[in-house]
């Protein structure tokens, strides 16, 4: 999951969806790497 997509997930969250399923734990791209897969984790 990119950090973009976490991030909107999470803004989905908050406005009241349910998710399910397991957190992410990388990024598929390099690019930011390696800070993009720390930002998923904190997002998730």
């Amino acid at each position: 999951m990119t950090p973009a997509l976490a991030e909107k997930i999470k803004l989905l969250v908050y406005e009241g969806a349910t998710v399910v399923g397991s957190p992410p734990e990388k990024s598929p791209g390099l690019s930011g790497f390696p800070g993009c897969d720390e930002q998923v984790k904190t997002t998730a």
